[in-house]
């Protein structure tokens, strides 16, 4: 209850000021020239039929490898044109914010069934409540939110952990209304963006990481999963007419940043933005929207960061790898880390540029939950020859943190009121880029 509240408050405190922002960037294309959502609810059908930007080019686009088919998000400001009619922004932010404060209540009650309160433990010294809180105000989130569009990483999220708790209590309670739940929230997660994907191995490696199941149950009970995900990958066919491949060359560095590369150079420039993104968790700073060529700079395998990043990504892979019949969290956060942001990484579909802080909106939960974890489990296990200061110390180090998380989300949300702010911004941060 207290804690679903103040979770919300966040949200609102934080990004309610956006009700007073317009429409940016992709906006253009999903809300106000997409002439699908400008019908309205005569529009719906067509936006579950056809490529996302159909609405907006009037004809199929071959501008990104795979396309895009993400009409949940799509359907919704259909809805509001159709409730509240055209060029109402300020509605459009204000769900969003809505939706982000339901994505951090929902990723506090997921984290409650693996992290139960423990006897006489308090909710708000627990990795469940630190895990959200951090989640809501980590500056990397700003774009998901403060971009109207940005609402397919937001739903899609809310999507993935409501398969992800229907299983849970499904384990909990054997009734089968969970089971079919754990397929439908997947399946609407899954008609927001593709991202969701990734859960077909998330949740049951968290049910069997976390001891709800054994592996063989954990994967047994994922049929729902596979049937929803077979059945979006049907609809998605019959929407866009190809799986991944369509068949044309992108000779365009706007959306092919990786154009005239050596495998040498796309590998090492992948590796260096997936260090980047760890970076960024714990210095989220500086931030902008513009990571095209050549912001991210072009780089091969004689760059230190290249090395540093695959160098870390190898060791804590092979040491999670050695240590996960023990169970640590930290290993548990980092498989999660890799399955979610694999299918924005660039190694097996390239997704337009180099990066993007969108892309790490559902990563971004593994590191929420380990930094939550080493607050509340190991501080006081480090400390436990001082264990009257603990409190202290857990509490100081975890409102300082949130704290500086929050300072730098109040400098950067502003920036993104209009197009001028926004791009003023990207010219002090990303004055290599093409853009």
């Amino acid at each position: 209850g207290l804690a679903a509240l103040i979770l919300m408050l966040l949200a609102f405190a934080l990004y309610g000021v956006t009700a007073w922002y317009g429409y940016l960037l992709d906006d253009q294309m999903v809300i106000w020239e997409n002439q699908y959502v400008l019908k309205g609810f005569a529009g719906l059908r067509e936006i579950f039929a056809y490529d996302s930007f159909m609405g907006y080019f009037k004809e199929q686009k071959f501008l990104l490898e795979g396309g895009r088919y993400r009409p949940l998000s799509l359907a919704t400001f259909a809805i509001e044109v159709g409730l509240w009619g055209n060029n109402h922004p300020d509605i459009s932010h204000l769900i969003n914010v809505l939706l982000y404060g339901m994505n951090g209540i929902l990723l506090y009650r997921v984290l409650l069934e693996l992290f139960p309160l423990q006897e006489g433990g308090r909710w708000y010294f627990s990795v469940p409540f630190i895990a959200a809180v951090f989640f809501m105000v980590h500056p990397l989130h700003i774009e998901c939110v403060a971009n109207i569009k940005g609402r397919d990483e937001i739903l899609a999220l809310m999507g993935s952990l409501g398969a992800l708790y229907a299983t849970l209590r499904y384990l909990d309670t054997s009734r089968t209304q969970w089971l079919v739940w754990s397929g439908v929230f997947l399946f609407l997660g899954l008609m927001a963006k593709e991202n969701s994907l990734t859960f077909l191995v998330v949740i049951p490696f968290t049910a069997w990481f976390f001891g709800r199941a054994s592996g063989a149950r954990a994967v047994g009970i994922s049929w729902p999963l596979l049937l929803a995900t077979l059945v979006f990958l049907l609809v998605r066919y019959k929407a866009m007419g190809y799986m991944v491949n369509h068949g044309k060359s992108m000779n365009d560095l706007m959306n092919n940043p990786f154009l005239g590369m050596s495998f040498g150079e796309k590998s090492a420039t992948i590796f260096l933005t997936l260090g980047w993104y760890v970076k960024l968790l714990f210095v989220p700073w500086p931030l902008t929207h513009d990571y095209y060529p050549y912001h991210v700079p072009k780089v091969n395998w004689s760059d230190w960061r290249a090395l540093l990043s695959l160098l870390f990504y190898v060791v804590v892979g092979i040491l999670s790898i050695l240590r996960l019949s023990k169970r640590p969290v930290w290993a548990y956060a980092f498989v999660f880390w890799i399955v979610t942001l694999s299918i924005v990484s660039n190694i097996f579909v390239s997704v337009g540029t180099f990066m993007n802080e969108r892309f790490i909106y559902m990563p971004s939960v593994a590191f929420c939950i380990v930094a939550a974890w080493f607050l509340a489990r190991k501080v006081p296990v480090l400390m436990r020859e001082h264990a009257d200061r603990v409190n202290f110390v857990n509490g100081a180090l975890g409102i300082t943190f949130a704290a500086l998380l929050t300072g730098l989300a109040a400098i950067r949300i502003p920036e993104w009121k209009d197009e001028r702010s926004l791009n003023l911004s990207a010219l002090r941060v990303s004055p290599n880029s093409a853009r």
